[in-house]
């Protein structure tokens, strides 16, 4: 199941949801401090999993647009960068990435997702402030030796 809703609604949603046992992606951007910027930022994944423990959290999909959900392109495979604490559910995650046409990168624990929600805001900075439009994408390259 795809959670992609506007961040001000996730505990509703989370209340909707909270007797899912499945695999749940997080597509929501969502940078929270509690309140005092000495804390550690938090991502719009983590929360969810606080809100839904009983599901496997995984966040992807925050940097890619639907555009590029839609069509790819056949060019070089856009990068998906996963995370959970759940391997089984990422490694799923990563599949199904790879299964719609992109590069499954295996991005850790479902904490750095606080990071990978990070590109998204990047990623409307570009398309739209910096006028690169929704065909942009990022691709992660693994330097060979």
């Amino acid at each position: 199941m795809f959670v992609v809703v506007p961040w001000d609604v996730l505990n509703a949603v989370a209340r909707l949801l909270a007797q899912c046992r499945g695999i749940i992606v997080s597509v929501i951007v969502l940078w929270a401090d509690g309140g005092d910027p000495r804390t550690e930022m938090t991502s719009a994944a983590e929360q969810l999993a606080a809100l839904l423990p009983s599901a496997r959290v995984v966040n992807a999909f925050t940097s890619v647009s639907s555009s590029i959900v839609r069509n790819p392109g056949s060019a070089e495979k856009p990068s998906v960068i996963v995370c959970s604490d759940d391997d089984q559910a990422r490694a799923v995650v990563m599949g199904l990435a790879e299964d719609l046409g992109f590069s499954g990168i295996n991005g850790g624990a479902l904490r750095f997702a606080r990071y990978t929600e990070g590109f998204g805001v990047l990623w409307t900075a570009l398309a739209y402030d910096a006028g690169y439009g929704e065909r942009i994408t990022y691709r992660v390259y693994v330097a060979e030796d």
